[in-house]
């Protein structure tokens, strides 16, 4: 079996990258922090120097990286992927981006004579570990069809939506849902807390009603907990909105829906929120006179 190259071993990189060695494929990573790279290699994993010696050495590569300066770093650095790049490559990166970057870093690989894949997560640190990540891609059908074994290690739910960048997009759409439904959640309870609901009866009974959703189910005990660990930081979904309404404007609509959540996300992360899980945007609402 190939050898295959993976980048970023993060929250969920790392589970991503234990279900590859599960599974039987050969694995080369590079991660910044050192302890999931010491937990790969005692997994049977190696570990390359630099991504453009993992591109030289293996012939698939995924990515999985938190931010777009470290994405770029990675494929267009002078010791990135692309410099180390060979044709009948296959990249495929799990990354939250914009289209319009999707598409841009296709058609760099496509110069190369490597396919890419955008190929965004949904399903969080739990689903890694799983393997039960839903998975968004976009790229052309032959290399869609290359990767799908691999995807079928890490995901459960794995979608071809279409060209180039619309993995991305849907990614950010299904984010959209995650941004006005975690103000939702934050404000239902909020409310119901000034009307003297208890807040225990409520959320039983919408979780049998037609307001059931995943994240009212992944909110609530957090909140009743107050346990606001980064399982999905504030400032990465601050990053993901900005990125859907950059998408959205150069589509020419912009939902209105969008508005509320970035405004509420953003205003946390100013008052230096970023690094708290996204449920703990319902802190903003015990402030006096909220808004």
């Amino acid at each position: 079996m190939d050898q295959i190259g993976f980048v970023g071993l993060g929250k969920m990189g790392l589970p991503m990258a234990l279900n590859l060695l599960k599974a039987g494929f050969s694995l080369s990573v590079i991660s910044r922090s050192r302890p999931p790279v010491e937990r790969a290699l005692e997994m049977g994993a190696k570990e390359a120097s630099s991504p453009r010696a993992l591109a030289i050495q293996t012939k698939t590569i995924l990515t999985c990286l938190p931010d777009i300066e470290t994405l770029e770093a990675v494929y267009l650095g002078a010791d990135g992927l692309f410099e180390g790049a060979k044709p009948n490559q296959l990249f495929i990166d799990h990354s939250t981006i914009s289209p319009k970057l999707a598409r841009m870093l296709f058609e760099k690989a496509r110069q190369k004579g490597v396919d890419f894949l955008d190929a965004p997560l949904s399903g969080g640190p739990e689903g890694a570990k799983a393997g039960s990540l839903s998975i968004m891609v976009g790229g052309e059908p032959s290399a869609f069809e290359k990767a799908r074994p691999i995807l079928d290690a890490i995901g459960k739910h794995i979608v071809h939506f279409g060209p180039p960048g619309a993995g991305s997009m849907a990614k950010l759409l299904n984010n959209l849902f995650v941004g006005i439904l975690n103000f939702a959640v934050a404000e239902a309870f909020f409310l119901a807390a000034r009307a003297g609901l208890d807040a225990e009866t409520l959320y039983a009974t919408l979780m049998r009603s037609t307001a059931k959703s995943a994240m009212l189910e992944r909110n609530f005990p957090l909140l009743q907990k107050e346990d606001f660990a980064p399982r999905f930081s504030m400032a990465h979904l601050l990053k993901d909105l900005r990125l859907l309404q950059q998408a959205a404007s150069e589509i020419g609509f912009v939902p209105e829906s969008l508005q509320p959540p970035l405004r509420a996300v953003r205003q946390a992360v100013e008052g230096g929120m970023g690094k708290i899980d996204i449920s703990a945007v319902a802190l903003l609402l015990q402030k006096p006179n909220p808004r």
